[in-house]
């Protein structure tokens, strides 16, 4: 039997229709035009099924809208208490398997975040810098080194409005920072070169 997908007394058989449905109000509005009746209930009840939802949510929901974010347009909640975020809703319907993968890469892109500032020095334009021993080698033993597994790193959510994945717990992350500083070495290759020694490598 299919799976169903249900949202305020609406039945979708497929995943990407319902996720569509969702963003099929986006031109129906104006930026910064409230988001009203039907369409507002409908993401209220999309908000309650995000993977994130309690810190979407904050104090409580005023309302909806659609904002210019960049290039794109996007749905925005704004709080009782004046604050505002943005919200994306094309992840609620994903099984656990895919939600817990989500998570480690999270938690992964964090623990990169926490290093950035010992390898932006080392960034020019065409070429990229390959980490030797790997970056997953660093985490992993950085992680045995603690007796810590990669679900014990807790992320902080996204501030409002951001893509940056931060490590909730500042310890970790300036030990994590320090033994990177401490064992990572680095070749800067071309483009074509750093491809070659991924697809070496076996990674995609």
């Amino acid at each position: 039997m299919k799976k169903v997908y249900k949202l305020l007394g609406l039945d979708w058989t497929n995943k990407d229709e319902a996720i569509d449905y969702i963003y099929s109000m986006r031109p129906l509005y104006k930026n910064g035009e409230r988001i009203m009746a039907h369409d507002a209930l409908l993401l209220v009840a999309a908000t309650d099924l995000h993977a994130v939802a309690d810190q979407k949510r904050g104090c409580g929901i005023s309302h909806f809208t659609v904002e210019q974010a960049g290039k794109y347009r996007c749905f925005w909640l704004h709080r009782i208490d004046g604050t505002s975020t943005d919200i994306s809703f094309k992840n609620i319907f994903d099984d656990p398997a895919k939600r817990e993968l989500r998570e480690r890469e999270d938690r992964l892109k964090a623990m990169r975040q926490a290093v950035d500032w010992q390898v932006e020095p080392r960034r020019k334009r065409g070429y990229h810098v390959h980490h030797d021993p790997s970056f997953d080698t660093l985490v992993k033993d950085w992680l045995a080194f603690r007796g810590l597994s990669l679900e014990q790193i807790e992320v902080t959510p996204t501030a409002d409005g951001e893509l940056r994945c931060e490590m909730a717990d500042a310890l970790f992350k300036a030990d994590w920072s320090a033994y990177h500083l401490e064992h990572a070495r680095y070749e800067v290759l071309t483009i074509a070169e750093h491809r070659a020694r991924h697809k070496k490598e076996g990674k995609p």
